[in-house]
């Protein structure tokens, strides 16, 4: 069965534009824990919203960072379709507490999505060893497995970076809001 995958980058949040003033030591600041979408990220993500809207998705996978919750919420406002959160399509489970999580219980009085797949309430991925290329494989396996056809993943720039090299898509590093479809057979 072809499947058309569509992966999406989280709009742009507070700490893009702080790495864009500040550099690398934005992501340090735990000013950015876990940084929600700008004003500019919103319009961002409403403006995708307009091509994705006549796209009869079936199912989308989001990161449980709030960047990209936030903007999963606003591109599939007009779908009534399960949203899914999942911890393996996160960013890098590193230092910067821009990538520390916030626990799902706050993050469910905030979006109603399902986030019955993550395990642990607190982030126990954070600062933790990590492998990209291997979560992104398995999650790919994940998907193809799936039955839906059409399907949205909206996570960030290096997990997608990794995603889009299994599909010999090398390099490919997608703008805050942009996405990408792939078709599969």
């Amino acid at each position: 069965m072809t499947k058309l995958i569509y992966f999406i980058r989280h709009a742009e949040a507070e700490h893009n534009v702080a790495y864009n003033l500040y550099g690398e030591s934005a992501y340090e600041s735990p000013q950015f824990r876990d940084a929600d979408i700008t004003l500019n990220g919103i319009s961002q993500a409403k403006t995708a919203a307009i091509g994705l809207d006549f796209i009869p998705f079936e199912v989308v996978f989001t990161s449980p960072l709030v960047r990209t919750l936030h903007t999963s919420s606003i591109l599939f406002k007009q779908h009534c379709i399960p949203i899914i959160a999942r911890e393996d399509i996160r960013e890098r489970y590193d230092r910067h507490p821009v990538n520390n999580r916030q626990d799902i219980t706050q993050l469910k009085e905030l979006y109603p999505f399902d986030f019955s797949e993550i395990i642990s309430d607190t982030d126990m991925l954070y600062n933790t060893p990590d492998d990209v290329q291997i979560r992104a494989k398995a999650f790919i396996k994940y998907v193809l497995a799936r039955s839906e056809k059409y399907i949205a993943i909206v996570s960030h720039e290096t997990f997608l970076r990794e995603v889009l090299a299994q599909f010999r898509i090398p390099d490919y590093n997608l703008k805050n809001c942009e996405y990408k479809c792939v078709e599969v057979y």
